[in-house]
């Protein structure tokens, strides 16, 4: 697990930022809170990224829910840890998907990082200050070291009777659980070795093991009758039963514990050497390089295996230096499991301040001090409870913010539960505190990064509201409105979803501006669709002046034909006085699109009385809807005699502005109509009086009245 600090995966993207974060970062002093350009490489078009972020940001909106819901107090740890695995499960498969793509290199670097998260999650979120640390930290190992999932399925298969190969590999499984305090899994695991084709000595001394791997008392934090002091009786009780058992000489009786007995005073470093000899290097899952021999016989596992899980789990057990230094066989296992084993076996109720002091131990120790990894460093900056430290590394590592916020704000939702007072801190001999203040302003910091890294991508910026909403004190708010100013919609859909939010902020200025900016978009694309368009984006937008000039090249350059939506619209935001005829225009285009004939004619005839209708739209408007003139039973009263007056008054007004001959020959068919049906009206009123029928007018043929007219 080696920690990379640069990934191929990432493009470069530029945000707003505050400086005060680059200042925390650099240990200089902040200089405000001022927006800056600050370029981060984390996002990529491939999709799993994509649904990285989003998943990522629904954990976060969750988070944001549980704080509001137990503000003042803190969010339980418990809910905490389990967000915390949530961002986890997405790293994890993340680093699947980097995989599966061939990008190996980013994989191992967010596989370190889920590893560099899982420890800090025990450290700031999970363990309780007063409370043993060591169970979280073998969850922690176990998950990261083991083995069994790949070695296993060859011993099930295999059943009784193992390959030697098999029984090596079975060998080092059963270490490794016991080194990481896996006891219970260890001792089942013995029960294959244990079978009926073994010796009853091997079977008798196997059945011994299990029994005293399976009794290992266990502290379970989350177990409210559990007791520190009763634990600490139990393992002390536990430990002594195995010190007798070993000393009286439990495994004797074969000759490979006879060789136990012979040796009990080998030097470590030949219990070491007899320990390499039984593992050959390429066997082991974490490629470390055992410096023993390689050319022994696959038999030596045979032949050395109860030798070595005598002395060596034994004595473990036992919590014997020596056999500790065995384990080590300059090299065989990493520094974690190193700690974790002395803690199983030696301190097991150190609290999480005082584990700095065993890990700096356990480096002396394996002469580690000087070859530490970036990761190590932040593990031990965890240790510190050094949150600062800790975001400061990871970013440098991981050159991400996404890792940064969501860790510091998962801290920031835990609050204080984690904190010791300083009587605590004194009475337990602590070597470490939690300075939970300086949470607050990274969070914030990264909180402003995050978001407005998120504003500035074309599809993913929905996601930075969730995060500069959780600002405090609505700081937020100027932000969010700064990135409206600057974003740039791409389409009408991402527009309206621009407008929808900034109603919902209210930001009227913004509004406009993004209204106004499709609506020019839309005019310049030309087209009367286009027109219609960017006429409801500039009614949107409350721009008088564009309206306007919007309406007025519809209708006079146009073909003034207003969508009825849009003229309903302009009805409820009537912006100047010379838009005032667009109310008895809408209905009467309302009338003629629903085939309501006669309610058409009455509007038209208003509009004409009223004199409301621009001298320039006459011959338009009544051209473009010359079919309600096609049914004479449109018309009552002097309706006929005003269309006929006003189509006169529009023909002189034709001739005298020197229109063109296809606007006279319009307005010449209209006049002609209305003659037609005129003379239509009056051979009813004749028929009416002749015959005293007057249901005889609905049953008449339009078209037979107007052959008679023509005659007529």
């Amino acid at each position: 697990m080696k920690a990379e600090y640069k990934s191929k995966v990432f493009r470069p993207l530029v945000t707003l930022a505050p400086r005060s974060l680059a200042a925390v970062l650099s240990n200089s002093t902040p200089s405000g809170g001022e927006l800056t350009t600050w370029s981060r490489q984390f996002f990529v078009d491939a999709p799993f990224v994509r649904n990285f972020v989003v998943a990522g940001a629904e954990v976060f909106a969750t988070v944001q829910k549980e704080y509001k819901a137990h503000y003042p107090d803190p969010v339980p740890p418990k809910i905490v840890t389990s967000l915390s695995r949530m961002y986890r499960t997405f790293l994890l498969e993340l680093c699947q998907n980097l995989k599966a793509t061939g990008d190996l290199t980013s994989a191992d670097l967010y596989s370190n990082l889920d590893f560099v998260w899982n420890f800090c999650e025990i450290m700031f979120l999970s363990s309780h200050p007063d409370f043993p640390v060591l169970p979280y930290l073998v969850d922690w190992i176990h998950l990261n070291f083991d083995l069994t999932s790949e070695i296993l399925p060859k011993v099930v298969a295999e059943g009784s009777e193992l390959e030697e190969e098999t029984t090596l590999e079975l060998w080092n499984l059963i270490y490794s659980h016991v080194f990481h305090g896996t006891t219970r899994e260890a001792a089942r695991l013995l029960s294959y070795l244990g079978g009926e084709s073994a010796s009853s000595t091997t079977q008798r001394h196997v059945a011994l093991m299990e029994e005293l791997l399976s009794k290992r008392p266990e502290f379970r934090p989350e177990d409210a009758a559990s007791s520190l002091t009763e634990f600490e009786a139990l393992f002390t009780a536990w430990q002594e039963e195995c010190v007798n058992r070993l000393e009286n000489g439990a495994f004797s009786g074969s000759p490979n514990f006879t060789l136990v007995c012979k040796c009990e005073k080998l030097h470590p470093q030949r219990v070491a050497y007899q320990f390499q000899c039984i593992f050959d290097a390429e066997s082991n899952a974490n490629g470390f390089d055992l410096r023993g021999p390689r050319d022994l016989p696959v038999t030596v596992g045979g032949k050395y295996g109860l030798f070595v899980m005598s002395h060596i789990n034994s004595n473990i057990l036992c919590g014997d230096d020596e056999a500790f230094a065995s384990a080590v066989a300059r090299g065989l296992i990493t520094w974690y499991e190193y700690m974790v084993l002395l803690l199983n076996y030696k301190y097991p109720t150190i609290r999480p301040a005082q584990l700095k002091a065993y890990a700096v131990r356990t480096l002396q120790q394996l002469d580690l001090v000087d070859k530490l990894e970036a990761r190590d460093a932040i593990l031990l900056h965890a240790m510190d409870l050094d949150v600062v430290s800790v975001l400061r590394e990871i970013t440098a590592v991981w050159d991400n913010p996404w890792v940064a916020l969501h860790l510091s704000d998962l801290i920031f939702a835990c609050g204080r539960s984690s904190i010791s007072t300083s009587a605590q801190k004194q009475r337990r001999g602590d070597d470490a505190s939690f300075d939970f203040a300086c949470v607050v302003p990274l969070r914030n910091d990264f909180l402003l990064e995050y978001g407005t890294t998120l504003m500035e991508h074309e599809t993913l910026w929905q996601m930075g509201l969730c995060y500069l909403d959780a600002l405090p004190d609505g700081k937020g708010r100027p932000v969010i409105r700064t990135c409206f100013q600057h974003r740039n919609p791409f389409s009408e859909q991402e527009a309206q979803k621009l407008v929808q939010i900034a109603e919902r902020y209210g930001f009227g200025d913004e509004i406009k501006g993004i209204c106004r900016q499709i609506c020019l978009s839309k005019l310049k694309r030309g087209g009367s669709s286009q027109a219609q368009n960017a006429l409801l984006w500039a009614i949107k937008a409350g721009d008088e002046a564009l309206t306007t000039r919007i309406v007025d090249k519809i209708l006079f350059e146009g073909d003034a034909q207003i969508d009825v939506a849009l003229l309903d619209a302009l009805l409820a935001n009537v912006l100047d006085a010379s838009l005032a005829f667009l109310h008895e225009f809408s209905i009467f285009r309302r009338a003629v699109s629903e085939g309501r004939g006669r309610d058409g004619v009455v509007s038209l005839c208003s509009m004409i009385k009223r004199g409301v209708i621009p001298k320039r739209l006459a011959i338009k408007i009544l051209s473009k809807n010359e079919s309600i003139f096609d049914d004479g039973s449109n018309f009552e009263g002097d309706d006929v005699t005003t269309l006929m007056e006003y189509v006169q008054r529009t023909l002189v007004t034709q001739r005298g502005d020197d229109y063109n001959s296809e606007e006279e020959r319009q307005v010449t068919d209209l006049n002609r109509k209305l003659i037609k049906i005129r003379a239509y009206r009056i051979m009813c009123e004749f028929r009416r009086k002749a015959t005293g029928a007057e249901e005889e007018e609905e049953d008449s043929n339009t078209e037979f009245v107007y052959g008679e007219a023509d005659d007529y």
